[in-house]
């Protein structure tokens, strides 16, 4: 019979977090591609070790029947006590309903001004304006450095700051 031997996926191991734990942890060898620790302190939070020698704590959770992983931040940047308050965070979202991935999910397929402009100029400006390549021109001249920004990163007083810069450079042409 040929027996299994499990990955490092399937072996919990159970561990209280300390700093002087945590900076003594094996790295996993090549062939294992991660370690994942628990913390025996704190229900559901993790510390993931991969063979680069990045330590990443992370919550994981079913949340609303499906197993999500909420990553916190890489250790030593984020210390313990900084992984296990945020733990007690994500865990009261949770309770109250939210997953705190779907934020993280819809800033992620949120516009960036750049996909907004193409579009307002594919479904309207060519078919209707006759200055659409004006338009893009001036897109290009002033928007650029901002194309990839989200929507939501761009506020009003920034708008401004940049009106007032374009024109500042426009008259002293």
């Amino acid at each position: 019979m040929n027996q299994h031997k499990p990955t490092t996926q399937q072996i919990i191991l159970r561990i209280n977090f300390t700093k002087r734990t945590l900076d003594n942890l094996p790295l996993p060898e090549k062939t294992d591609k991660q370690i994942t620790y628990h913390d025996t302190v704190k229900p559901g939070l993790k510390l993931m070790v991969r063979a680069s020698g990045t330590k990443t704590f992370f919550m994981y959770r079913k949340i609303q029947g499906k197993p999500e992983r909420c990553t916190i931040g890489r250790y030593p940047n984020t210390t313990i006590e900084q992984a296990r308050k945020q733990t007690d965070i994500l865990n009261a979202k949770v309770s109250q309903g939210i997953n705190p991935n779907d934020e993280k999910r819809s800033l992620r397929a949120e516009m960036t001004l750049k996909e907004l402009f193409d579009y307002y100029l594919n479904h309207h400006a060519i078919h209707h304006k006759k200055t659409w390549e004006e338009d893009a021109r001036q897109f290009k001249c002033y928007l650029d450095s901002w194309k990839n920004r989200k929507l939501s990163n761009i506020t009003h007083p920034q708008i401004q700051k940049l009106h007032i810069h374009i024109g500042e450079n426009h008259e002293s042409r």
